[in-house]
C-alpha cells in the first residue's frame, strides 16, 4: 500500500478524520508514511478532512490546515475544497 501512495498517488493522501480513524492501524500507518514523503509539509501531500468533531487530531497532523466538514451546512463545498487541495 505504501508503494501505491508513493508511485500512483504522487504522495497525496486524503486523511478522513472520523471516530474510527484512530482505531485503524492501516490509516495511521499511511498517515505516518505520507508524512515521511513530505516531512516539512511543503508539498501539502497530506489533506486532512475532519468529519467528526470529537476526533483527537494525531500529533503527526498537528500544524496542518484541516478541512472541517459540516454535514448539515456544506453539501457541495467539500468537493471544491478537495479539488483545490489536491491541485496545490
Amino acid at each position: 500500500m505504501a508503494e501505491c501512495v508513493e508511485e500512483k498517488c504522487n504522495g497525496k493522501v486524503i486523511v478522513i478524520l472520523s471516530n474510527t480513524y484512530a482505531t485503524s492501524e492501516e490509516c495511521l500507518f499511511l498517515t505516518y508514511f505520507a508524512k515521511t514523503l513530505d516531512p516539512d509539509s511543503r508539498h501539502r501531500n497530506i489533506i486532512p478532512v475532519l468529519i467528526d468533531s470529537d476526533v483527537e487530531i494525531p500529533s503527526v497532523l498537528r500544524g496542518l490546515s484541516l478541512i472541517k466538514y459540516n454535514h448539515l451546512v456544506r453539501s457541495g463545498w467539500l468537493k471544491e475544497k478537495l479539488v483545490n487541495a489536491i491541485a496545490a
